[in-house]
């Protein structure tokens, strides 16, 4: 009996730490989410799109692009201006290095599709090339 004076204090006390732990996570969450409306859902608009549709659709109106997210690299400007001049295929970045599962699987699909058309078109090894011919580019421009 006088473990339960000591368990049931104890028990109450750590149902109620719980539960306002609970409850103000909540309230944190559902604040962020009237201040940035779909932050909770990055990219959320890719999750039901047709990546190899789009892709599709895209190169049959003569205007393929590449699809990039994140950090960029050094030479990111001279392989769009590479990839455009020589192949009329556009670089577009989609998102920086914040991104969702859904946006990374629709940017995968809709590159392959894409690299799949240009590479029966201009042959395999169009993207080293391009990649190598835009770090030389960048390493003559950032020499000056």
């Amino acid at each position: 009996m006088k473990w339960l004076v000591l368990v049931v204090p104890l028990l109450s006390v750590s149902a109620f730490a719980g539960y306002y732990h609970y409850w103000s996570s909540t309230q944190q969450r559902e604040m962020i989410a009237r201040k940035y409306p779909g932050l909770d859902q990055p990219y959320g608009e890719y999750r039901h799109r047709d990546a190899r549709r789009d892709a599709e659709d895209d190169f049959a109106r003569g205007h393929p692009r590449i699809l990039t997210y994140g950090l960029p690299v050094p030479w990111t400007r001279e392989y769009g201006e590479i990839l455009l001049r020589d192949y009329g295929v556009e670089l577009k970045t989609v998102a920086g290095c914040v991104v969702s599962a859904p946006l990374v699987e629709y940017v995968a699909a809709y590159n392959e599709t894409i690299e799949s058309h240009l590479t029966s078109v201009h042959g395999p090894g169009l993207f080293e090339k391009a990649h190598t011919e835009a770090q030389a580019l960048q390493a003559e421009r950032h020499k000056r």
